[in-house]
């Protein structure tokens, strides 16, 4: 007997295609909860709140959160055989409107707990979920790395200014890599913002397929020798 629907199967195979054709593109285009954040993002800046900055050795730890909850979703699903992150997931608690419709605080104040959390810390550190806690994020920064298409810094056009890192709501040190992490959301903004023509380009061309490359050019170099 099938424990899921043909759909979900569609979706899962609908969203390794994005990922494998724009990488982390769904996330700074598509999702609405990513607009959400954006929003609250708008909204201190012109309330002037000041931003929390998390210092970048707690950052990078805090990262690893979206792989701990894909991990818990993974294991809890295939013991229950059910979707046990429904119950909790913030996105589908905001964007599922039960909330309005048919408000039920005894049985889903979990629910509407974690979705509050989120909100609140996504008013005060830009893009919060996406960065630390969402699941499909870490998915797609796993298999981001298969991707045809992403965001490369060109060493001998880049002038070090930082000014590409300050747009990037996910804080990624755009100003120092050479191929930007596949927890990049694809958003461009880095891009915009660079002042130097040709410093920060969309290449279509997937990491693993330059390893490849540089492995056979290492064989074949190796052969003549």
């Amino acid at each position: 007997m099938s424990k899921t629907h043909l759909s979900n199967l569609v979706l899962g195979l609908g969203l390794l295609i994005g990922i494998l054709f724009s990488g982390g593109a769904f996330c700074g285009w598509v999702c609405p909860f990513g607009a959400m954040q954006d929003a609250l993002n708008w909204i201190r800046t012109k309330l002037r709140i000041r931003e929390i900055q998390v210092p970048g050795k707690l950052d990078r730890i805090l990262r690893y959160g979206r792989f701990v909850v894909l991990a818990m979703v993974l294991i809890q699903t295939i013991t229950l055989v059910k979707l046990w992150f429904a119950d909790w997931d913030p996105y589908r608690t905001l964007f599922g409107l039960g909330w309005l419709f048919e408000f039920n605080l005894a049985e889903a104040w979990g629910a509407y707990a974690a979705a509050i959390v989120v909100i609140v810390a996504s008013l005060f550190v830009e893009r919060a979920w996406c960065r630390y806690a969402c699941p499909l994020g870490g998915a797609i920064s796993l298999l981001g790395n298969l991707s045809f298409l992403r965001i490369r810094r060109v060493g001998d056009a880049c002038k070090g200014c930082n000014v590409c890192e300050r747009p990037c709501p996910v804080k990624l040190p755009v100003a120092t890599a050479n191929t930007i992490s596949s927890n990049c959301i694809g958003c461009l903004a880095c891009v915009q913002a660079c002042p130097r023509h040709g410093a920060l380009e969309v290449q279509v061309a997937p990491t693993w397929l330059g390893g490849i490359r540089t492995w056979l050019k290492r064989t074949r170099a190796a052969q003549k020798a």
